[in-house]
């Protein structure tokens, strides 16, 4: 059975962690990270504002406190970490919360195990499953159309001889 992990209490704790403290991103997790003395603490950061409903913040505490949980282990001691979530998780599921808090660890310089990989037909900063793989004539078109809404913005130049 996995270690109890440990709670940061107290806003001190958190105002110090977000004042003084390093910070790192991973797809739709912040971490802040604060090098202290004794054990690792963790907290989740969760504003009402973004997710509005108790129930749905509750779940993704949960998510990331199991997925720590796991990591735990190889976490360096001696950190406070806190976890802010910016967005929705692309997919709720265990196994990405899992795969982006080891990236986003390892990221901050406090975990040194393994990287789960990410779970089968996700693709990395999407919020849709995978469709088409890359260099398939979808995804080339995809690419193209793009492509072409910049170039009418003007964002990029036209293809072709200018001249």
């Amino acid at each position: 059975m996995a270690a109890a992990v440990r709670s940061i209490t107290g806003g001190e704790s958190f105002q110090r962690a977000f004042r003084r403290g390093g910070r790192a991103w991973q797809d739709f997790l912040q971490l802040r990270h604060l090098k202290t003395e004794g054990p690792t603490r963790i907290g989740v950061v969760l504003r009402a504002s973004t997710f509005k409903r108790a129930a749905r913040r509750n779940r993704i505490r949960r998510l990331i406190r199991e997925a720590y949980r796991m990591l735990a282990p190889e976490v360096a001691p001696g950190y406070d970490l806190v976890f802010v979530p910016a967005s929705e998780p692309a997919i709720d599921h265990r196994d990405y919360v899992l795969a982006v808090l080891a990236r986003l660890l390892r990221r901050a310089g406090v975990y040194a195990g393994q990287v789960p990989p990410y779970p089968e037909g996700l693709k990395r900063n999407r919020r849709a499953p995978v469709e088409s793989p890359p260099g398939s004539a979808d995804a080339a078109a995809v690419s193209e159309g793009k492509a072409a809404k910049q170039r009418a913005r003007g964002r990029v130049a036209s293809r072709g001889n200018s001249g």
